[in-house]
């Protein structure tokens, strides 16, 4: 018997039902309860790959991440740290650059998302637009 042939015959006798993207939040749950009881119990099975696969994909339709200019995760992310644009000058030189960026009107320099990076200890690629 080929290997393929007993994938085959192995799969005719377990429930897979359950091996599907989940459609709620409520499977969504049971699959990652199932995966912290894995890696628990059996942290070498190959079983975890398939339960984070599910997982990562229901997320992704589920809570979808809207894409974001640099200026919307700047301004995002002042508000998250109650930041003026005042706050912002030691990276922008002056506050009439940090409002042109917010308003579109320029671009970052690397410098400046080089410092938004470190300020906001996020990735840089955050603030460059692809």
């Amino acid at each position: 018997m080929t290997l393929a042939q007993t994938i085959i015959e192995t799969a005719k006798s377990i429930d897979l039902s359950w091996m599907k993207t989940p459609s709620c939040d409520h499977e969504c749950e049971a699959l990652e309860e199932a995966l912290e009881t894995l890696l628990e119990e059996n942290p070498q099975s190959e079983l975890i790959d398939v339960l984070v696969g599910l997982i990562k994909k229901y997320e992704q339709m589920a809570y979808p991440i809207p894409k974001a200019s640099p200026a919307d995760v700047l301004r995002f992310l002042m508000e998250q740290h109650d930041l003026k644009q005042v706050d912002l000058i030691d990276i922008f030189t002056n506050q009439g650059n940090v409002s042109q960026v917010l308003n579109g009107k320029r671009g970052m320099s690397l410098e400046n998302v080089k410092g938004l990076s470190r300020k906001f200890n996020v990735s840089a690629a955050v603030f460059i637009e692809i």
